[in-house]
């Protein structure tokens, strides 16, 4: 019914939008001239670009008899100081799936108040992909993008030859060939503002960047090399003035200069250097059940774009002597890869990734005797992509680091300080567990563990935000997992913030304005809230109450449970949760889950993730702790929640089936098979159906045992679901 949009790169949310906005200043005017092109194949040449050859066609405005002058350098030598931004692998670790490349301006920014055209010289090295979406970024994360909904839906490529070939934009993305190597041609009609901008344009005076994005777990095995930029201000492209932003005639730009979340960013000159091998260093920590004990999990912040708001975890340390060190080694495991920085502190001196940028992270799973590289360091944060959603360890090398400011002492580290910008990443839960130092060569060195968690710690944990309104929260695991009874409790709402998605009233431009506060609603969806409430049981729970549907976009209302989930139901009979109708009449939700396994494809098992919800036809049970009874509803395809019912929901896994719209490759009988993992799960509502009506939820997880109860006519045998899950009855 919808789609995920967590986030968690370093500079800004990234995430499918589906409301279509168009505006802002001199971006939004409707040109009398549309720009029309001829089509034509495409050819590659290793390095070289090779010419869409012209067709004879009638066309207006600009066609194949205009002379268009090519506005960059062409032949053997066109791309020699372009860096080439390469998606090798599928992305599956589930959360954000979204990639994101970005090339700044040559100055920090750029006014692209009159701007009419921009050029982008380009060359698809490997790959035809669709969902390429284009644009331009601001200084606070804002977006002006691709958009079928635009004036002009088309963008357009040009050879060096001077043919051009248009590129129908699709939603927000067109689609890319390989062997096409040229100019890349982006009317600004042909954008308009991204949905979750929320509500807030971009600004065309601080425009400070070109970016692509496509999604990863669809689209992988390509690489795209990105040269110079430029502008063209007027609305005929042959007699406009132009202007280059980007320039690579003075050779490689400096690596700060670009940005890329996933995909591997390398230059020309990279080739003569060699990449620094991984070093021989496994998992030094726990495993099994008792991996996670006494660890942190740091979260309960949502991203929000509008404000600078500084996250801090600190983790005390005692006093450790780092100066022989070579990896400073942390027990880590999070759902999706959002942009942290990491510090060894003594006293206010930080010895940190500050500065450091395009310096290796490692990583090494749980049980793993070696690592692997999982990211470098971009914009002074880390990203763990290889690896992100499993228990392992995050290596960091001494030489990723260095003092900011003064230097310190090595010898009298007192703390690990992490730390992230809620203005661009939230909605995340990052296990923080023990922490150690390898000394010496990786492979023959000594490891010394410095937090040990295999008794409680949590007087060395410690959190901190700028913003009191939106900041973290820290939850200690006191056992593997918490049961109650033969359910597992494995999404609980007690590091959950209140938030909103609206629509606000039109502006004077008659722009319809989006407002979201606090996440954990999807933007590509209709208008809800979310408030924070207790259970029966006293625990902090969350209220969802859908407001009304969006015109402009899905009819659902979106709510995000665990959007990195991480968990798994394997074993389990089905899915188990608190909850409570808030409202007098009957209200229903659907649950939407996805499930990540190994599916064999084309001989090899490949690990491939599908959405799951409920589906027409199948028996669910109600037990309700005011009546004592319990009820079989059958669902239509939701679960039902009678008024005034509050209590425990047990819906089986057989009925979830793939949603239609989901088709990466897992069936049903790999649905929540003993290879599989949740990394997501959320509720949807019908937002005109139930607007305005209110319902409790809490404490999700995964049951065992299929409950059994018996009547006046029929003594079922086996336990009832209070038995099972061992409520007393003060409990019920």
């Amino acid at each position: 019914m919808h789609g995920s949009g967590s986030v968690s790169d370093v500079r800004d949310e990234t995430g499918k939008a589906r409301e279509y906005d168009n505006g802002g200043k001199r971006m939004t005017r409707t040109r009398t001239k549309a720009l029309a092109v001829m089509l034509g194949a495409s050819i590659a040449i290793s390095g070289v670009c090779a010419a869409f050859p012209a067709m004879e066609m009638e066309v207006s405005a600009l066609d194949t008899t205009t002379q268009v002058t090519y506005p960059f350098a062409t032949g053997e030598d066109a791309f020699q100081y372009a860096p080439t931004f390469t998606l090798a692998e599928q992305w599956t670790a589930g959360g954000d799936v979204y990639t994101f490349s970005r090339v700044f301006f040559d100055n920090a920014t750029y006014d692209f108040t009159d701007v009419d055209y921009i050029a982008v010289q380009m060359r698809v090295d490997e790959g035809n992909f669709p969902w390429f979406t284009v644009g331009i970024t601001d200084t606070v994360g804002k977006r002006f993008m691709s958009m079928a909904s635009a004036s002009t839906p088309s963008m357009y490529f040009l050879s060096e030859n001077g043919s051009m070939r248009e590129l129908t934009i699709t939603g927000e993305s067109i689609t890319l060939e390989k062997g096409m190597c040229g100019t890349l041609i982006m009317p600004m009609t042909s954008m308009g503002q991204w949905g979750v901008n929320g509500g807030v344009n971009l600004d065309p005076t601080k425009a400070n960047g070109f970016f692509f994005t496509t999604m990863a777990d669809s689209v992988w095995n390509w690489a795209v090399t990105v040269g110079e930029i430029a502008v063209y201000k007027g609305e005929d492209i042959t007699t406009a003035t132009k202007e280059t932003i980007v320039s690579l005639s003075g050779g490689e730009r400096e690596k700060g200069k670009y940005e890329s979340i996933k995909p591997t960013l390398s230059f020309p000159s990279d080739s003569q250097t060699p990449a620094p091998e991984a070093p021989a260093i496994g998992y030094p920590f726990r495993t099994g059940e008792d991996a996670y004990v006494n660890a942190a999990e740091w979260g309960g912040f949502t991203i929000d774009g509008s404000k600078s708001n500084q996250q801090t975890v600190r983790v005390d340390l005692g006093t450790a002597d780092f100066s022989e060190a070579s990896y400073l080694i942390v027990q880590y495991k999070c759902g999706g890869s959002p942009g942290l920085q990491y510090k060894l502190m003594e006293g206010n001196n930080a010895y940190s990734m500050a500065g450091m940028n395009d310096s290796p992270i490692y990583f090494a799973a749980e049980g793993e005797t070696t690592s692997s590289k999982t990211c470098n360091i971009s914009f002074d944060h880390l990203n763990v992509l290889t690896g992100a959603g499993l228990m392992g360890a995050l290596i960091i090398p001494m030489t990723s680091m260095k003092w900011e400011g003064a230097a310190g002492d090595l010898t009298k580290i007192d703390s690990l300080v992490i730390t992230t910008n809620a203005q661009h990443n939230g909605g995340f839960d990052l296990l923080i567990g023990e922490i150690g130092m390898y000394e010496g060569e990786a492979g023959s060195g000594t490891f010394t563990k410095l937090l040990d968690l295999s008794e409680k710690q949590d007087d060395k944990f410690s959190v901190t935000s700028a913003l009191e309104e939106n900041r973290g929260k820290l939850t200690f695991l006191r056992a593997a997992r918490q049961m109650l009874g033969d359910a597992t409790v494995d999404f609980t709402a007690d590091k959950m913030v209140e938030g909103s998605f609206t629509k606000a009233e039109k502006n004077e431009e008659d722009e319809i304005i989006y407002t979201q506060t606090g996440g954990g609603i999807w933007t590509g969806g209709s208008y809800g809230k979310r408030e924070l409430t207790t259970d029966a049981y006293g625990d902090q729970a969350v209220r969802f109450t859908a407001l009304g549907s969006n015109p402009y976009g899905d009819a659902y209302t979106a709510f995000d449970l665990a959007p990195t989930g991480g968990f798994s139901w394997a074993g389990m009979k089905g899915i188990s949760f608190y909850a409570r109708n808030d409202s007098d009449v009957e209200i229903a939700f659907n649950i939407e889950v996805d499930c990540k396994t190994l599916v064999p494809v084309n001989g090899e098992e490949k690990s491939i993730s599908d959405r799951f919800n409920v589906k027409q036809g199948y028996r669910f049970w109600l037990y309700d702790i005011n009546t004592g009874k319990t009820t079989i509803y059958m669902t239509r395809p939701t679960a039902t929640l009678p008024a005034g019912f509050e209590g425990w929901v047990r819906i089986p896994f057989e009925a979830f089936n793939r949603a239609d719209w989901s088709t990466n490759g897992v069936t049903k009988e790999y649905f929540m098979d003993e290879n599989s993992t949740v990394t997501y799960l959320a509720l949807t509502v019908h937002a005109a159906t139930y607007a305005n009506l209110s319902f409790t939820v809490n404490k999700f997880g995964g049951y065992a045992t299929t409950p059994q109860f018996s009547s006046s006519f029929i003594d079922a045998g086996g336990k009832t679901i209070p038995e099972l899950m061992g409520l007393t009855q003060e409990e019920n």
